[in-house]
């Protein structure tokens, strides 16, 4: 079955393609779709199990992403786009790379976790998603709680995040946990295409080990960490991370600053 997706912008010259992370459909994408779309085509997804999605089985980190890279051929202009993957997303926007389809300008990888950690196999136990999605469900008070802790910059991304976790499906949940959880080590790629690696400066040490593997094994990329921010910063760090990627679209250069950390460079990358 094909994907839901939107697109704005559709009059600008090139294509950008989300893809949001676990949980987080593409309303996750909403303060970066009104920056771009002044100057790019944006096309935004719901993956499978997700939002207007929902009818459609996850199944596996490769299948998804040979669905979206014939989302691209469909929607992208010139069958091409920049590609912009945040944590489940950037899995699924690493592996498209390395497919080298030609189909990919550039691509960001925002939080892509492929090392294993206890709180990985905790989050895609079976017993503990069943046990999560009831509490949840049961409890309201607890996802409110939790929504907090995002720090959504504005309600309305709360108010959704809140409804779409109400009507998670404990069957979906566990197909895409177990998606997410099954790919632990980087694809191999000789894609030439421009990566940048981001991480959040409060997101644990196997994200960031994760950002040097993707760094050692795609050979034109750069790692910027982002200073002071947690695993949500495309939606509480809007300036920021659009800042960021605005810059880097144009030149593949960003001007470092004190929320900017460099942490390495490839032989091939640019700052």
């Amino acid at each position: 079955m094909e994907l839901y997706y939107q697109e704005f912008g559709i009059e600008n010259e090139k294509s950008i393609l989300f893809i949001h992370g676990a949980g987080m459909p593409g309303w996750f994408w909403e303060k970066q779709v009104t920056f771009f779309s002044k100057e790019y085509h944006c096309i935004v997804v719901d993956l499978p199990d997700h939002g207007k999605s929902a009818s459609t089985p996850f199944t596996t980190i490769e299948a998804v992403a040979g669905q979206l890279l014939a989302l691209i051929k469909k929607a992208g202009h010139n069958e091409r786009a920049i590609v912009v993957g945040h944590s489940l997303g950037a899995k699924i926007a690493a592996c498209m790379v390395s497919m080298n389809t030609g189909k990919i300008d550039k691509a960001v990888f925002a939080s892509a976790l492929f090392h294993k950690s206890l709180l990985t196999d905790w989050m895609t136990s079976k017993t503990i998603i069943r046990w999560s999605v009831f509490l949840i469900q049961t409890f309201p008070v607890l996802l409110k709680w939790q929504a907090k802790l995002f720090h959504f910059e504005e309600e309305e991304m709360e108010k959704a995040y809140i409804s779409e976790s109400l009507s998670m499906n404990t069957e979906a949940m566990m197909r895409y946990m177990t998606a997410f959880n099954s790919m632990t080590s980087v694809p191999d790629s000789l894609s030439p295409v421009p990566v940048l690696i981001l991480t959040g400066s409060k997101e644990p040490p196997s994200m960031k080990k994760s950002a040097m593997s993707l760094l050692g094994t795609f050979r034109n990329a750069i790692y910027l960490n982002l200073k002071n921010c947690n695993h949500v910063y495309p939606v509480n760090d809007v300036g920021l991370f659009n800042s960021v990627l605005s810059q880097w679209f144009k030149n593949t250069r960003v001007q470092t600053d004190e929320r900017l950390t460099v942490v390495s460079l490839n032989k091939n990358g640019k700052v």
